[in-house]
């Protein structure tokens, strides 16, 4: 753990200890002018323009044809490390380079793949380096340029979590659902489409009161993936192949699940109600809308139906991880509940990022983010490991105050004046609180 006090010359190292590691997340972001005076442009500026100018171009001919209005706009590219950022067009504090504007965000903006106001503009966000990959860039691009002019469709923005995706039985039946909607490609027949139905409703059934959440989170995210795929002309097969790549190598899809189902429907809703787009509220059941438009029934057993679909090796593979999430739940919930910890009120969090790849469900109100970057009045806090949020009692907590080389990951906390850390109710712990 790194404390950082901006204005003053003090630096305190503790080890930390951690249970997890991961690939990095999104860090936070900001408005400086250019770079210093010999110093090497962090974001290839000619691969800039060049990837702007390909999107341009594709996105004008893509025209209103998804959602009856442009997804082209103001786009901002930003390098997380050094928080410089090459846009499509100007603003404030930004310096022309060719046909991009170049400079820097402020340090109480959250940098992640996303839509962010800005400067009295609404701009979409994408985190530099781009992929390699012209196509695949461009889905990034339509996708986050979805989320942009999202709220002119009435489909509400939400993070909402989905803490029974992670369980043994949410994700059997989630997978059976998927394996269906893959094979409905290839066997058009309505049965296999009443299958997938079933399973979704089998699950649904099995955990109460979350179809809510999985429409917001299907509309919300599966509807800006369907549109990456989409803008960028993946084929069927290209689709499938990305959507079952993300299927392999996710560890959670307590938040991410949508990545794959929104396309998946999206796509089978193209081929079977050509308009159904239209009809998309801010209440869309994606399944229910398949289920209207191509005449199909859930089917009537659904556990009958599972080894269809390779009901029987999913219960081998979830049964073996839910084995190993229970011990990592375990190990969270000493190193992240019981303490020693660091707290701080989520009151005093003003923004942040994570990777929706890497969120873990304790239970409905209590999550573990893997990577973390959380900016508020306090400063930023950087977590390369874990940490827990508890809505329960309104507060995030870090592991690793007791120095533990053996299980060594790290945390970044930059303080701003006035702010400090203290000994918390509990021994051992420590309270993020601000100077009186």
């Amino acid at each position: 753990m790194t404390v950082v006090r901006r204005s003053v010359t003090l630096l305190l190292l503790v080890g930390c200890a951690s249970s997890s590691s991961g690939p990095p997340a999104p860090a936070p972001v900001v408005s400086a002018p250019a770079a210093p005076t010999g110093a090497a442009e962090p974001i290839d500026l000619a691969a800039a323009q060049t990837a702007l100018a390909d999107f341009a171009a594709e996105c004008a001919k893509e025209g209103a044809r998804l959602w009856g209005r442009s997804l082209c706009g103001p786009i901002m590219l930003v390098d997380p490390p050094s928080r410089r950022i090459a846009t499509n067009q100007p603003a404030d504090g930004l310096t022309a380079v060719g046909s991009v504007f170049v400079g820097s965000l402020p340090p109480n903006e959250a940098i992640a793949n996303t839509a962010t106001e800005w400067h009295g503009t609404r701009w979409t966000m994408v985190m530099w380096p781009l992929d390699d990959d012209a196509t695949e860039r461009r889905r990034l691009l339509f996708h986050e340029s979805f989320h942009r002019v999202q709220p002119e469709l009435a489909i509400p923005l939400v993070n909402v979590l989905n803490a029974q995706l992670d369980t043994y039985d949410g994700r059997y039946w989630l997978f059976l659902e998927w394996n269906a909607l893959e094979r409905a490609f290839i066997d058009r027949s309505k049965s296999v489409l009443a299958d997938a139905l079933a399973f979704r409703a089998a699950r649904r059934k099995k955990f109460p009161n979350t179809a809510t959440t999985e429409n917001s989170i299907e509309l919300s995210e599966g509807l800006a993936e369907y549109s990456g795929f989409r803008g960028a002309e993946y084929t069927d097969q290209a689709m499938i192949s990305a959507v079952a790549h993300r299927r392999r190598s996710e560890p959670s899809f307590v938040r991410s699940f949508a990545y794959v189902s929104g396309p998946l429907y999206g796509y089978l809703l193209d081929r079977d109600v050509p308009e159904w787009r239209k009809q998309v509220t801010k209440d869309t059941d994606l399944g229910a809308l398949l289920a209207k438009g191509a005449d199909v029934t859930p089917s009537k057993n659904a556990d009958a139906r599972a080894d269809r679909y390779d009901g029987r090796a999913l219960r081998v593979a979830e049964a073996k991880r839910e084995a190993d999430r229970q011990a990592r739940l375990k190990q969270w919930k000493e190193t992240l509940v019981d303490g020693p910890v660091l707290v701080i009120d989520q009151a005093d969090v003003k923004s942040g990022s994570f990777d929706p790849r890497e969120v873990h469900a304790i239970d409905d109100k209590r999550r573990v983010f893997e990577h973390r970057t959380l900016i508020g009045a306090f400063g930023t806090l950087e977590v390369n490991g874990a940490i827990l949020e508890d809505e329960h009692h309104g507060y995030v907590s870090l592991a690793g105050m007791k120095p533990d080389a053996s299980a060594a990951t790290s945390w970044t906390l930059s303080l701003e004046a006035g702010w400090r850390v203290v000994p918390g109710r509990r021994k051992g712990d420590m309270v993020l609180v601000k100077s009186q």
